[in-house]
């Protein structure tokens, strides 16, 4: 996992010409995640010199050279870059990743919302849920193993980042099945919330799981599961969590 900052992000801000966001604090935000024990182990390298703009525009329009270029500066074919850069909506930052896990070629791209100009709480979260992600892709593989080795193509739409605009590139996706839906995750903090997070991650037939929004003591999600609410209340109250509903909603509490 190579973390980089986008120059958008680097530009000072104003007072004490501190910038917005620095290559350090984009790293800080992987390296306070336990990425040694997840479910899919992740090792951080630093940016090699060989990864440049240009390089980083070939990234996200998919071509081929740079990924070439990209798995042959880091001696291995299992490498992710990870841009954070100034999404088009001033409040938003957007991560983009692209490369090679262990289940396949990976490009996505996700926008956070940045609440009250915090770009490193938006940064946190946009690294935890990236973690995530490789998780699910894990969890997919070996649940529709013969769905996943036939690669479905999906279009992904263009975007815009400070380096120039990307053309349409296309990634792929397994087949996830089951009804979508939406829940509310109450928590006492952040560790309570990453506990709760992990074992939702693996109960069995769960997927696509969503972050919508995060804060001190709840979250926002959606996912889809066979069967849909009432099956997955059964399921997770066989693993001492309770999903209730709520307001006209569902909310999710741990015992």
């Amino acid at each position: 996992m190579v973390p980089v900052v986008d120059k958008s992000l680097l530009t000072p801000t104003g007072a004490g010409n501190k910038p917005a966001m620095s290559q350090k604090d984009w790293e800080t935000s992987w390296s306070t995640l336990d990425l040694s024990h997840g479910l899919v182990p992740l090792r951080l390298a630093k940016r090699a010199g060989a990864l440049d703009d240009a390089v980083l525009i070939g990234l996200i329009r998919g071509e081929q050279a740079a990924l070439d270029g990209l798995y042959s500066s880091y001696k291995g074919k299992h490498v992710v870059v990870a841009l954070i850069s100034s999404a088009q909506s001033t409040n938003k930052l957007r991560l983009t990743l692209v490369g090679r896990d262990g289940v396949g070629d990976i490009i996505y791209k996700r926008d956070h919302v940045v609440t009250k100009g915090n770009l490193l709480q938006a940064a946190d979260l946009a690294a935890e849920v990236a973690q995530g992600m490789f998780e699910q892709r894990l969890k997919i593989l070996s649940l529709r193993p013969l769905e996943i080795a036939v690669k479905k193509p999906v279009e992904v739409l263009p975007w815009q980042t400070d380096l120039q605009e990307a053309a349409p590139v296309t990634g792929w996706q397994g087949e996830v099945g089951g009804a979508r839906i939406a829940m509310r995750v109450e928590f006492s903090g952040l560790g309570a919330w990453q506990r709760i997070r992990r074992r939702l991650s693996d109960v069995p037939g769960l997927d696509d799981l969503n972050i919508e929004k995060l804060s001190a003591r709840a979250a926002d999600v959606s996912c889809q599961y066979p069967g849909g609410v009432e099956a997955l209340s059964r399921q997770l109250a066989a693993l001492g969590m309770r999903l209730e509903p709520d307001a006209g909603g569902w909310v999710l509490r741990d015992g």
